[in-house]
C-alpha cells in the first residue's frame, strides 16, 4: 500500500445509458454523503472536524466523483489522543476494521510521527465510505447500533432511496472499476429499519433558576440562556413565553440585576440521544409575578405523543435530568 494517506472517497454511479446522472440525484446524494459524514463526525471526533466534501472534476468512462475530505481540526492533537483511546478507537475499528494505529500502519507509516489532520481526514473518509458501502446486517453485526448512529443511518437511507427511485442508476460502488457494491437487486439490504423514535419529555414546575448568563434578544436562536438550579447544576434554556417577552419589551421587569432569579414551568425533551430545555411559562421573575400556571389541559396538550413525567419542584429536591 502506499505511504500516501488518502482522504478521497469514490463514489460511482452504475448507469444504464448516456454516461449521465440527474442533477436532483446527484445533488442529493452528495447532501447526504455529507451528512453522514457530519453525523460521524459528531461521534467519532467530538465534533471537532471541521470537514469539507470537495467534488473534483469529472472524468470520462463513467459516472464517477471523487470526493476529497478536505478541511482543518480544532485542536487536532486532542482529537488524536481522543480516537486513540479505547472507547472510539473501537467505534473507528467497527466501521473501518481497523484501529486508528493500524489504520495509518497499513500505509507504512507510524501514527505518533504522521501529520495529524491528514490522518484524521483520511479516517474520516474512510469511515465515511465504510458507513455508507457496508450492508446493515455488516454494521449491525459489527456493533454500529442505531441508538448511537441514527443520525447516520437516517441521511444512508435517504441516501440509498434516492439512487433506487432513479430509474436510470443500477447501482454503486467505490471504486473507479466497474465493481458495484450496491445494486438494485440488494438495495434494501443496506437499509436500515429505523425503530420509531421515542420522545421523552420532563415537565417540570416551580422551578427554580439562577441566572448566570441571559440572552435578552427574543429571536435569538442561537444562544441559549445559562443558569443553576437549586443543586447548583448548570442548565442552559430558551424561553417560549410571550407574556414574559411582553414584559421585558415593554420594561415592565423590575430588579433586573445580576443575581437574578427566576421560578418557572419547563420542559426537559430527550430524542435521539439529544437533550433540550424549554421554558414554557415564567412564575416569576426576582419574586415579581409575570405568568399564571399552565392548566392541566394545556400540559396534556404540549406533552402528547410522548412519555409523559410530571415533577413539581416545590416540595422535593431537584432531580438531574
Amino acid at each position: 500500500m502506499s505511504s500516501q494517506i488518502s482522504s478521497q472517497v469514490i463514489f460511482h454511479f452504475d448507469i444504464i445509458e448516456d454516461h449521465a446522472v440527474s442533477i436532483d440525484t446527484y445533488i442529493k446524494s452528495l447532501e447526504e454523503i455529507s451528512n453522514i459524514s457530519s453525523a460521524l463526525n459528531n461521534i467519532l471526533f467530538q465534533g471537532k472536524l471541521n470537514c469539507t466534501l470537495e467534488v473534483q472534476a469529472p472524468e470520462s468512462g463513467g459516472v464517477i466523483t471523487p470526493i476529497n475530505f478536505a478541511g482543518f481540526c480544532i485542536a487536532a492533537a486532542g482529537i488524536m489522543q481522543f480516537i486513540d483511546s479505547p472507547t472510539p478507537s473501537n467505534l473507528i475499528k467497527r466501521l473501518t476494521g481497523y484501529t486508528p494505529a493500524e489504520f495509518v500502519l497499513n500505509y507504512g507509516r507510524d501514527i505518533s510521527t504522521s501529520d495529524q489532520s491528514e490522518v484524521i481526514n483520511a479516517l474520516s473518509a474512510e469511515c465515511s465510505k465504510s458507513f455508507i458501502f457496508k450492508s446493515t446486517n455488516e454494521l449491525i453485526s459489527g456493533g454500529v447500533d442505531f441508538s448511537l448512529f441514527r443520525e447516520a443511518y437516517e441521511s444512508k437511507n435517504r441516501l440509498i432511496q434516492t439512487n433506487f427511485l432513479d430509474p436510470k442508476i443500477k447501482g454503486l460502488g467505490f471504486k473507479r472499476e466497474n465493481d458495484f457494491i450496491i445494486k438494485k437487486d440488494n438495495y434494501f439490504d443496506f437499509m436500515a429499519p429505523l425503530p420509531e423514535e421515542e420522545i421523552e419529555r420532563i415537565f417540570k414546575t416551580n422551578y427554580k433558576i439562577s441566572i448566570e448568563s441571559p440572552n435578552w434578544s427574543k429571536n435569538d436562536t442561537r444562544r441559549p440562556w445559562k443558569g443553576k438550579n437549586s443543586d447548583m447544576k448548570e442548565l442552559y434554556f430558551r424561553i417560549d413565553d410571550n407574556l414574559f417577552w411582553e414584559f421585558v419589551e415593554s420594561n415592565k421587569l423590575e430588579n433586573i440585576s445580576t443575581h437574578d432569579q427566576m421560578l418557572v414551568e419547563l420542559i426537559k425533551t430527550k430524542q435521539a440521544g439529544t437533550q433540550s430545555t424549554k421554558v414554557i411559562r415564567v412564575l416569576s421573575f426576582n419574586g415579581q409575578k409575570v405568568s399564571e400556571p399552565l392548566t392541566e389541559e394545556e400540559i396534556e396538550e404540549l406533552m402528547k405523543n410522548s412519555i409523559l413525567f410530571k415533577e413539581d419542584e416545590s416540595n422535593q429536591p431537584t432531580l438531574p435530568f
